[in-house]
């Protein structure tokens, strides 16, 4: 089994680069539960660390579960990683919990989306104007933590080629 994580900035791309994986190389596909989770919410722009432990757990659970099926391929929209970085720009920490969820996952590749496709309005997001700083926040954490990734960047076409590369060269015994 290879898994991969798509990570980066909000509207960098990460969905539509998993649903392309998922139907191309017919990948189980992991969803990012955040969107679920926050959409429930009264107001979901008022989220706590609590409701980030929430999403961290479900977040892990879907991946777990998915894992436990044995794909041969296996991508996931977003990851813990993700809401360790959201946590520590929003709230200035992590917690305990998604730290620890954060050790226990196992990806064989990071797919860093660079935010230099449009940004496309949602009631969810919230970070317009700050995508290339959070950027920054995921490549740190990728090269001081020596995580396997590859930055992912320009039109779709040009992150589907370069997608169709990596998978091509990817051992699946």
């Amino acid at each position: 089994m290879y898994k991969i994580a798509i990570i980066g900035p909000e509207s960098s791309g990460k969905t539509t680069l998993a649903k392309i994986i998922e139907k191309n190389y017919d990948a189980l596909y992991v969803k990012e539960y955040a969107r679920t989770y926050l959409s429930k919410l009264k107001n979901p722009s008022n989220y706590s660390l609590q409701d980030l432990n929430n999403i961290a757990v479900e977040q892990f659970n879907a991946y777990k579960k998915a894992e436990e099926t044995k794909p041969q391929l296996l991508v996931c929209d977003t990851e813990i990683l993700t809401i360790k970085i959201w946590s520590e720009d929003k709230f200035g920490k992590s917690t305990r919990i998604i730290d620890n969820l954060l050790s226990k996952q196992n990806f064989d590749l990071f797919l860093l989306c660079m935010p230099d496709i449009q940004w496309e309005a949602d009631p969810l997001r919230e970070d317009e104007y700050r995508r290339d700083t959070i950027f920054q926040f995921y490549k740190n954490y990728c090269t001081t933590n020596n995580l396997h990734y590859t930055i992912i960047q320009d039109d779709i076409k040009s992150r589907e080629g370069k997608i169709n590369k990596i998978i091509k060269s990817i051992s699946f015994n």
